[in-house]
C-alpha cells in the first residue's frame, strides 16, 4: 500500500513537472525572411518593407539616431536596450528592424502554411493578432522621454501598416 501511494505521488510529480515545462516553453523567433516567402505573394512583405518599421534599426545608425542616443546617454544605440527594445525585433537579424514578429509574436511554431491557414491552430502556436495595446505596451507610449514626437494615435498610424491577414 505504501509503495502504491509513493508510486502515485511520484507519477503525479513527474506529470506536473512535464506540464509546467510545456506550459512555460517559449516560441522562437525566426526573422522576417521566414515570413517573406509566403507573404510576398499577397503584398504583406512589400507593405512591411515600405514601412518605418522596416527602417527602424537603420534609424539608430543615422545622424538623428546618434543624436538621440547621445541625449539618452547611450554609447551605441544599436546595442543598448533603451533603443533596441523598440527599434529591433527580438529576432535573429537586428538589421531587419521591427519585423513581423514584433507585432505577431515569435513565428517558429506558426510559420508553416498548414498552420497559418487555420486561424485557431496559428493562434495556438503563438500567432498574435495585433491591436492598439500591442503598439503601446512597449514602444508607442509616453515612457519614451528621449523622442520629441507627437502623441501616438493608433487610429492615424495603424492604417499605414495594416495588411491582409
Amino acid at each position: 500500500m505504501k509503495n502504491q501511494v509513493l508510486l502515485k505521488s511520484l507519477t503525479m510529480m513527474i506529470c506536473m513537472f512535464f506540464l509546467v515545462g510545456v506550459a512555460s516553453a517559449q516560441h522562437e523567433y525566426v526573422g522576417a525572411k521566414s515570413c517573406t516567402g509566403c507573404h510576398k505573394k499577397n503584398g504583406v512583405a512589400d507593405k512591411w518593407k515600405e514601412s518605418k518599421h522596416a527602417a527602424a534599426f537603420t534609424d539608430l545608425t543615422s545622424a538623428n539616431g546618434k543624436k538621440f542616443a547621445t541625449t539618452a546617454g547611450v554609447a551605441d544605440a544599436t546595442k543598448d536596450a533603451k533603443c533596441t527594445k523598440c527599434h529591433v525585433t527580438n529576432a535573429t537579424n537586428a538589421a531587419e528592424g521591427v519585423g513581423c514578429e514584433s507585432c505577431h509574436g515569435a513565428g517558429k511554431d506558426y510559420k508553416l502554411p498548414a498552420v497559418m491557414k487555420d486561424k485557431a491552430k496559428a493562434a495556438a502556436a503563438g500567432l498574435l493578432t495585433p491591436n492598439e495595446k500591442t503598439c503601446t505596451t512597449t514602444c508607442h507610449n509616453d515612457a519614451d522621454k528621449t523622442h520629441a514626437r507627437a502623441k501616438f494615435s493608433f487610429a492615424t498610424f495603424y492604417p499605414k501598416i495594416k495588411h491582409k491577414q
